[in-house]
């Protein structure tokens, strides 16, 4: 499972909402509310694509 690493990068979840909630391009926006979700849930990178509709496939 996909954990981030937030110390390594000097951010908090906090900083990740507030760069998705400024961003430019919309696909940075919504990678940063991925990442935020990861922190939020506790749950894999998969649930977290399939929350958002990004992940189609089942297994």
């Amino acid at each position: 499972m996909l954990e981030l690493d937030l110390a390594k990068w000097s951010q908090t979840p906090e900083d990740l909402r507030a760069e998705a909630m400024t961003a430019e391009h919309a696909r940075t926006r919504e990678r940063f509310l991925a990442l935020y979700a990861l922190t939020q849930q506790g749950r894999g990178a998969s649930a977290a694509a399939r929350s958002a509709g990004r992940l189609t496939c089942k297994r």
